[in-house]
C-alpha cells in the first residue's frame, strides 16, 4: 500500500505527462488482476481451439474448408425452396438419430450433419412486429384490411406499411457457403465475455481507494478530486476499448480464415436474420454491429465506474454491476405488456449484444411514427453515456475525506 500511496502523491501535482502516468498505473492495477489474466488466457485458449476446429474440419471427415466449398460450388447462388428445406430437415434428423446411436456416418452424412447450417434458413420468414408474428402475405392482408376500414391514420397501419416497405423487395433465399461468418459475428457470445471482463476490471476502480484506506491521502491532494477522477475515467474507457478489440479480434479470425468470403451477401440470407428489417450486407452489419456494441459496452463501463464511486465497496460494486447487466431482461421475461417488453429490449445487455435489434422488425411509437427498435436503443445509449460521465465527474468532486 505504501508503494501505491507514494505513486499517488507523486502524480497529483503536475501536468499532462503525469496524467499519462496515472492512466498507466490504473491500467496496470486492472490488467495485473489474477482473474483478468485467467479469463484472457482462457479466451485465447478456447478461441484458438475453436478457430482450429473450424478451419481444419477433420473431425467431420474433410481435410479442409476448401474441400467443403468445392462440394458446394454447384449449389452456390441457387434459390432455396421450402420443399427442399423440409427434405433436408428430415434427413438431418435421421442422421442425428444415427449419431446418437454411435453409428459411424458416411462422408455425405457428415456433410449434412456439420455443414448444412447455411442451407437451413426460412424461405418465408416470420416477422416479429411488436409482439405479433406475421408472414409477408399476412402483412399485406392486414394493410388491406385496415385500408378498407379507413384506419390509415392509425399507428398500426403506419407501422405495418413501414415494415412492408422495407422488407417487400428482398431477394429470394439462396444458398451460399458462409457458416464461419455466423461465428465471427456472434455478438451474443462476445458480449458475455466482454461485459464480464469489464465488470471485473472496472468495479474496483474507485472503491479500491476506500478499501485500501488510501482515499484520505488522495482526496486531500490538490488534484485528488479532479485530475485523478479524470484519469480513472480515461482508464476505464481505454480498458473497455482494449477488451472489446481483443475479444472481437479473436472471433473475427474465424471469418478471416476463409478470407471473409460471403461478407458481401445480404444479411437476410444468414441463419437467424431472415426477418431482419435491414437491407444491408453481412459485412455492413458486422461493422455497424461493432460500433453499436462498443457504445453499449462503453455505457456499461461508465455505469460500473459510477457505482464504484458511489458504493465505495469492491464486492458490492461488482455485484450491482453484474445485476444491472443481467437482471432487467430476466425480470422482463416474467412481465407481460409494454413494461415487460421495455425491460426485455431497453437494457444494457441488449445494447451490448445488439443482435436482437438487427434480427427483428420491432418498432416504437415515437410521436405517432414507427421508429425501429435498434434506432431507439442506440439513441438512448448515445444520450445516456455523457450523462453518466458527467455524474462521475460531479460525484468525484463531491467526495469527502
Amino acid at each position: 500500500m505504501y508503494f501505491y500511496i507514494t505513486l499517488k502523491k507523486k502524480y497529483v501535482y503536475k501536468g499532462g505527462k503525469d496524467m499519462i502516468d496515472l492512466i498507466k498505473l490504473e491500467l496496470y492495477k486492472i490488467l495485473s488482476k489474477k482473474l483478468i489474466i485467467i479469463m484472457i488466457l482462457l479466451a485465447v485458449l478456447f478461441g484458438g481451439i475453436n478457430i482450429y476446429a473450424n478451419i481444419n474440419p477433420k473431425h467431420s471427415g474433410f481435410d479442409s474448408v476448401k474441400e467443403i466449398k468445392k462440394i458446394f460450388e454447384p449449389y452456390e447462388g441457387r434459390v432455396i425452396k421450402e420443399d427442399e428445406v423440409r427434405k433436408i430437415s428430415t434427413k438431418i434428423e435421421e442422421i442425428h438419430n444415427k449419431k446418437k446411436k454411435d453409428i459411424e456416418l458416411t462422408k455425405e452424412e457428415n456433410l449434412y450433419y456439420y455443414h448444412l447450417r447455411d442451407y437451413m434458413i426460412q424461405t418465408d420468414p416470420m416477422y416479429l412486429i411488436n409482439g405479433e408474428r406475421y408472414r409477408l402475405e399476412d402483412i399485406k392482408d392486414e394493410i388491406k384490411n385496415l385500408e378498407s376500414k379507413g384506419k390509415t391514420n392509425t399507428f398500426e397501419y403506419k407501422n405495418l406499411d413501414y415494415i412492408h416497405s422495407i422488407i417487400s423487395k428482398r431477394e429470394a433465399p439462396k444458398f451460399y457457403y458462409k457458416f464461419l461468418w455466423n461465428i465471427s459475428a456472434d455478438f451474443n457470445v462476445i458480449a458475455t465475455l466482454t461485459s464480464t471482463l469489464v465488470a471485473i476490471g472496472i468495479a474496483t476502480i474507485f472503491s479500491e481507494d476506500y478499501q485500501r484506506n488510501s482515499s484520505s491521502i488522495i482526496l486531500s491532494s490538490r488534484n485528488g478530486k479532479t485530475k485523478l477522477v479524470t484519469s480513472k475515467i480515461l482508464t476505464g474507457v481505454i480498458y473497455t476499448f482494449i477488451t472489446f478489440i481483443f475479444m472481437n479480434g479473436i472471433y473475427s479470425l474465424n471469418a478471416a480464415a476463409i478470407g471473409f468470403e460471403g461478407g458481401n451477401l445480404p444479411l437476410s440470407l444468414f441463419n437467424g436474420y431472415e426477418g431482419t428489417p435491414f437491407n444491408i450486407t453481412m459485412s455492413e452489419f458486422y461493422l455497424r454491429g461493432l460500433a453499436t456494441s462498443f457504445m453499449g459496452l462503453l455505457l456499461y463501463a461508465s455505469i460500473i465506474m459510477l457505482i464504484s464511486l458511489i458504493l465505495k465497496n469492491n464486492m458490492l460494486s461488482l455485484l450491482f454491476g453484474l445485476a444491472i447487466y443481467h437482471v432487467p431482461q430476466y425480470i422482463g421475461n416474467f412481465i407481460t405488456g409494454n413494461i415487460g417488453r421495455i425491460l426485455r429490449e431497453i437494457n444494457i445487455s441488449e445494447a451490448v449484444r445488439i443482435q436482437s435489434s438487427f434480427q427483428y422488425t420491432n418498432t416504437y411509437n415515437i410521436l405517432g411514427n414507427p421508429v425501429l427498435y435498434s434506432t431507439v436503443l442506440t439513441t438512448l445509449v448515445i444520450i445516456v453515456i455523457p450523462v453518466t460521465l458527467f455524474l462521475i465527474k460531479y460525484f468525484g468532486k463531491k467526495q469527502e475525506i
